[in-house]
């Protein structure tokens, strides 16, 4: 509903696998992948991302991955500072995702290896007189505040830690260490059916903020 409401208000919500294990995809995400069997933009990197599950199923594992989700029209002024920053908002129903391990925006961790004068988002007022920006390491964001930018966010989802393949835990009737394997249903990859899930906790957490 919050997808469908936002859209009319000109905002796009959407989201795309951007890695699974070793495999990353680089294609910019300019191209839709709802209507793909896999959704990510390269069908190369797809394929190799695909290969990685089936090796880690057959091996009796999981593998992690990353989802990438984009929000554009996105007004500048939404969040606050502080405790109501957007960013919180918007990471807060990311993280009731289960599996969900880490969040960060634009550049994310990428900022702590960089200087502010090649990570700082250059601005500029275009022909009509709106303010744009040259680049989007802040991911949309700056202080807590959408900055009218496109606000991009990723998250990264653990291997699920339910395998086949034997591991080592602990007997708690016996107080004694053992070897355990969970037969049954394995999850290979949790990221792949979570991009819907992704898109929609951004989506709530945009809408509640321009109500």
């Amino acid at each position: 509903l919050c997808l469908q409401i936002l859209a009319r208000q000109g905002v796009r919500v959407r989201a795309r696998i951007v890695s699974i294990g070793t495999v990353t995809d680089d294609a910019a995400f300019d191209a839709p992948v709802d209507e793909k069997p896999f959704p990510a933009v390269s069908d190369e990197a797809a394929a190799a991302m695909q290969a990685q599950i089936a090796q880690a199923k057959a091996e009796q594992d999981s593998v992690g991955g990353v989802i990438e989700c984009m929000a554009e029209g996105v007004p500048a002024g939404l969040g606050g500072a502080l405790f109501g920053g957007l960013e919180g908002k918007i990471s807060n129903l990311v993280y009731a995702v289960p599996a969900v391990k880490a969040v960060e925006f634009g550049l994310g961790a990428g900022f702590a290896y960089e200087n502010a004068s090649l990570v700082n988002d250059g601005i500029y007022f275009d022909e009509k007189g709106k303010i744009g920006f040259y680049t989007n390491f802040s991911g949309g964001i700056n202080g807590g505040i959408s900055n009218g930018d496109d606000i991009v966010l990723r998250a990264a989802f653990r291997p699920a830690p339910t395998i086949a393949k034997p591991q080592k835990t602990v007997d708690l009737k016996e107080k004694t260490n053992i070897i355990a394997m969970f037969e049954g249903r394995n999850d290979c990859c949790v990221a792949v059916r979570a991009v819907p899930v992704i898109e929609a906790v951004a989506a709530i957490a945009v809408m509640d903020e321009l109500l």
